[in-house]
C-alpha cells in the first residue's frame, strides 16, 4: 500500500473536508449522481426495501438522490458544517453528525451500508470502522465500499521515483486537486512521525489484494470488485489534468445546448453535443454498455482508476 501526506497548510483532516464540502454546490452534486460511475453499482445492489446508511456522506448527495428514488437511505458525517448546510436546505433528508468508528445504531439495524472514500483516512487502519459497519448490518446485509486504489500507474510512478531509494518517501507531486503531496510505501498500517514538518497524513492507497484481505478479516465476503473514477486517477498528471478540466467544462456547456435559427451552426452544435455526450459516458460515467468500449474501460480502470470499489456480503 502507499501512504499519502498532504501539505500542512491545508489543515487537519476535518478542516480539509469542511473546506471541500463548503465549495460544493449540493444540487449540482445530486445531479452528478445520475452520471456517476457508482450509480449502476448502487442500482444493482442497494436494496429497494430496507434501511441503508452512508457512513461519511459529506453533503449527502447520494442520500438525497436515492431518497428521491424511494430508497430508505440516511447518512452521517463528522463534517459538522456540511451536515448543517444540507439539513438547512433539505429539512426532510435524514443526515446527521456521526462517527463511523462508533455508530449510534443498534446491532443488525441496516440492510446496506455505503462507505465512499472514508476508511482510508485512519492512520492506524480501517479495521475498526469496518467491524463497526459489520455490527450494524443484518445477517443478509450488503457493504459497498470504495478506497483509493494503488493502481498500476501509481505503482510504476512510485518505483521510478528515486526519492524512495534515497529518503524512503517520494518527491513532491501535485495530486488531482492540485494539492502538494508526498508518498511513502508501507506493508502495514502504522502511526509514525510525518515525513517532514511541511506535511501531515491524509490517507492510504490499496492494491486490490491488500484491501480484500482487510475486508475478509472484518467478516465480509466479496462478491464484486470494480475500479472506478478513471479520469481522477489520470488527472494526477498535470497535462491530463488540464485536458480533463477543459473536457469537463465542455461537457458542462453541452448541457446548455439549444436550438438556433442558423441551420449550419445548429448542425455543428448538434454534432458537438452528440460527441460530448459520448465522451461524458466514457470519461465520466465509465459506461461499459457502449460497444467496443467495455474492454478499454476495464483496462483503464486497473491501470489508472482513482478508487477501487468492493461489494460485499456479511460473512455468515
Amino acid at each position: 500500500m502507499r501512504k499519502k501526506y498532504i501539505a500542512k497548510e491545508k489543515g487537519d483532516d476535518r478542516k480539509f473536508w469542511e473546506d471541500n464540502w463548503n465549495r460544493t454546490d449540493i444540487e449540482d452534486a445530486v445531479k452528478f449522481c445520475d452520471i456517476s460511475p457508482l450509480r449502476p453499482v448502487f442500482d444493482t445492489y442497494l436494496p429497494k426495501y430496507g434501511k441503508i446508511l452512508e457512513g461519511g456522506c459529506g453533503v449527502g448527495q447520494f442520500v438525497i438522490y436515492y431518497r428521491r428514488k424511494g430508497y430508505d437511505m440516511e447518512g452521517i458525517d463528522f463534517a459538522e458544517d456540511a451536515v448543517a448546510r444540507t439539513s438547512k436546505l433539505y429539512k426532510d433528508v435524514p443526515i446527521k453528525k456521526g462517527d463511523v468508528l462508533n455508530l449510534d445504531y443498534p446491532d443488525n439495524y441496516f440492510k446496506a451500508y455505503y462507505s465512499g472514500g472514508v476508511v482510508e483516512h485512519f492512520e492506524n487502519g480501517p479495521l475498526t470502522a469496518l467491524k463497526e459497519a459489520h455490527r450494524v448490518l443484518n445477517k443478509d446485509g450488503m457493504l459497498i465500499i470504495s478506497v483509493p486504489y494503488f493502481n498500476l500507474l501509481r505503482r510504476i510512478r512510485s518505483f521510478m521515483d528515486v526519492g524512495f531509494l534515497n529518503r524512503k518517501y517520494s518527491d513532491i507531486f501535485l495530486d488531482f486537486d492540485g494539492i502538494p503531496a508526498v508518498y511513502s510505501l508501507r506493508h502495514i498500517h502504522e502511526i509514525e512521525a510525518p515525513v517532514s514538518e511541511r506535511f501531515i497524513f491524509h490517507q492510504y492507497e490499496y492494491t486490490k489484494k491488500e484491501f480484500a484481505n482487510i475486508l475478509n478479516a472484518a467478516g465480509f465476503k466479496i462478491t464484486h470488485v470494480r475500479p472506478v473514477s478513471i479520469s481522477w486517477g489520470l488527472m494526477e498528471f498535470s497535462l491530463l489534468r488540464r485536458l480533463f478540466k477543459r473536457a469537463t467544462a465542455d461537457i458542462g456547456r453541452c448541457n446548455k445546448f439549444s436550438q438556433e435559427n442558423n441551420p449550419h451552426r445548429n448542425a455543428n452544435n448538434k454534432f458537438k453535443f452528440i460527441l460530448r455526450n459520448i465522451l461524458k459516458r466514457i470519461i465520466i460515467s465509465e459506461d461499459s454498455d457502449i460497444p467496443a468500449i467495455k474492454t478499454l474501460i476495464k483496462i483503464l480502470g486497473y491501470f489508472s482508476a482513482n478508487l477501487i470499489l468492493f461489494v460485499c456480503e456479511v460473512e455468515k
